[in-house]
């Protein structure tokens, strides 16, 4: 039999691995993991956790919040979204303003104005006044 492989209701196939189990030659790295040197393993962006119902570890999106890095696939949670087009961080969308969650010890986004955008719209009032005087 070919390195790589295994017997399964009489058919050679490629021995499958999850995180942290051998690959290369012909095994197939599972549960999202990719292959590594000689090993899988979760992407970037990826985190591994341990799934019960098939007794394996498998890689999922990893999270973050509010100023955390997102540029590699991670979820953004906290009501933030990704920023990819700039600093690639978790970021409050307009209307909402980063406020740190003492249960989760993260920033999270909430609904309400922040100091720039009340600056800003100060400014174009004020500008418009002028303009219509």
């Amino acid at each position: 039999m070919q390195a790589g492989m295994q017997i399964v209701n009489g058919t050679c196939v490629p021995i499958q691995s999850y995180v942290g189990g051998a690959c290369g030659d012909a095994q197939i790295c599972n549960g999202g993991s990719v292959c590594m040197g000689t090993s899988c393993q979760c992407p970037l962006g990826m985190t591994p956790i341990y799934d019960a119902s098939l007794q394996q570890t498998i890689c999922i999106p990893a999270i973050s919040y509010v100023g955390e890095s997102c540029g590699n696939g991670q979820i953004c949670k906290g009501n933030s979204t990704c920023d990819m087009a700039g600093t690639k961080n978790c970021t409050c969308s307009i209307g909402y303003i980063p406020q740190l969650d003492s249960q989760l010890n993260k920033y999270v986004c909430i609904a309400g104005k922040s100091k720039i955008f009340m600056i800003c719209k100060l400014k174009v009032f004020l500008g418009l006044k002028t303009f219509l005087s």
